[in-house]
């Protein structure tokens, strides 16, 4: 008598969920941009949009999430939902890149990101977009996908570890989506539920807001690296730089220039945010670049 096999008796479905991945906790930041007054068309016309609108929603789209998939690198995660951008930056081991140089690349493109929305959007006339960051943690803990083919009994398959003819006839698509640097993320939480609060919590307009766990992080990477880091408070602005090395101020590797923080109203926990006016990238003097987000030019200094 052959072998019992429960595994013709079952799906890759039940293997999955009986068989779920270890738990993965990782530290990560998360954005969070949301095209601003995007729900108004909608709104206006009661849900019943006609193929023109549907024209204009298209291009603004397209326009705004084409930068986003632009800059974006491969190791970081980039989720697009109708008009709203999350992208994770997990941290990672490497041999040639430390957490902070890893951090700084993720701002750029996060403020890369945001400017470019906001100068396409501005040539037509449109809002922009309102961008929230926050560093936090990631817990995978499922399988990141099914697939159609799953839900088929492997012993009514021609091959019982292959596809089933009626998966081979579609394409075996995703049926469910759950990407694992998204499984739940503090980071995207803080980030979205900071941006939702808008305008009447003080997070207004088309502005770059950061959380206050970032610059906690940050700071803690600083002195984990031996860089230490330079916080100089003016009247109308922060200045928060990470040197290359000692106390060079305008060699960093990251670097801001920051609102005076203040907290959003309409959160359920305690938090400071900070409105940004400038960066400044690893690879620039700040005495000789930086992106202004206050410009529309989008970067200084002026010739």
């Amino acid at each position: 008598m052959a072998d019992f096999n429960p595994y013709l008796y079952s799906s890759n479905l039940y293997k999955k969920l009986e068989n779920p991945p270890e738990l993965r906790v990782i530290d990560c930041f998360c954005l969070w941009s949301d095209l601003l007054g995007f729900g108004n068309k909608f709104i206006e016309k009661n849900w019943n949009l006609n193929r023109e609108d549907w024209e204009d929603i298209r291009e603004r789209l397209l326009s705004a999430h084409s930068v986003a998939i632009q800059n974006t690198s491969n190791k970081q995660r980039l989720l697009i939902l109708n008009d709203g951008i999350a992208k994770v930056c997990p941290f990672f081991k490497s041999d040639y890149q430390s957490l902070l140089l890893q951090s700084s690349f993720f701002f750029r493109e996060a403020v890369m990101i945001h400017q470019e929305i906001k100068k396409k959007e501005a040539s037509k006339g449109l809002p922009g977009a309102r961008t929230v960051v926050a560093f936090g943690n990631s817990a995978s803990y499922i399988e990141p996908e099914f697939k159609y083919d799953d839900y088929f009994f492997n012993y009514t398959k021609p091959d019982p570890d292959g596809l089933s003819n009626a998966a081979q006839s579609v394409g075996n698509p995703t049926v469910i989506y759950n990407p694992a640097e998204l499984q739940m993320n503090t980071a995207f939480s803080k980030a979205y539920m900071i941006e939702s609060v808008g305008s009447k919590g003080g997070v207004a307009g088309s502005n770059i807001f950061i959380d206050e766990s970032v610059i906690d992080v940050l700071k803690l990477l600083a002195d984990k690296e031996e860089k230490g880091y330079i916080w100089v408070e003016m009247d109308n602005y922060i200045d928060f730089t990470i040197p290359r090395a000692g106390q060079q101020k305008e060699n960093v590797v990251i670097g801001f220039r920051f609102d005076k923080p203040f907290s959003p109203s309409g959160l359920r926990w305690n938090t400071n945010v900070y409105r940004v006016q400038r960066f400044y990238p690893w690879d620039e003097l700040t005495s000789d670049f930086y992106f202004d987000l206050d410009d529309h030019d989008g970067w200084g200094p002026k010739n």
